[in-house]
């Protein structure tokens, strides 16, 4: 406890005989120390609630960028992505489900091209199974209805 202490101090500092004494300074932080608030003060409540608000609001912004569910297009159910792969500077390739089948689709500078497609009910299958699920795309799938849409297919 500092009362005890402080108490055999004023008794070195009262009779200098006693052995060492403490300068004034000592005597002096022993009060401060007393009188110290015990909480936090209020800038300190404020920082820590700005990050707090902060850290809530990069939370939530992630998942409005990453953590949609899957985009159709047209509302029914029609077209979905399901992988795309980008594979260089401007050329990327998508594995869009329209329907019953598959396309392969790749996009380069120059356009868009159909690589492959695929009706076998058997491999597409097995690409879905290779897939995570359908990808949402940023923008609610504004991506490939632009490309679709640069390319006059409607």
């Amino acid at each position: 406890m500092i009362l005890a202490p402080a108490t055999a101090y004023a008794a070195d500092r009262a009779d200098p005989s006693a052995g060492e004494f403490l300068p004034d300074t000592v005597y002096a932080d022993v009060a401060d120390a007393r009188k110290a608030p015990a909480g936090p003060g209020f800038l300190d409540v404020t920082l820590k609630l700005a990050f707090v608000l902060a850290l809530i609001g990069g939370t939530a912004a992630l998942y409005r960028r990453f953590g949609k569910p899957a985009q159709t297009f047209g509302g029914d159910e029609v077209i979905r992505l399901w992988a795309n792969r980008s594979l260089g500077l401007g050329s990327d390739m998508y594995l869009i489900e329209v329907g019953d089948r598959m396309l392969l689709i790749g996009k380069s500078g120059s356009g868009i091209a159909t690589l492959g497609e695929f009706a076998d009910l058997a491999v597409i299958a097995d690409l879905k199974a290779h897939c995570v699920g359908p990808m949402s795309l940023p923008g609610g799938g504004s991506l490939i209805s632009k490309l679709f849409r640069r390319e006059g297919i409607r």
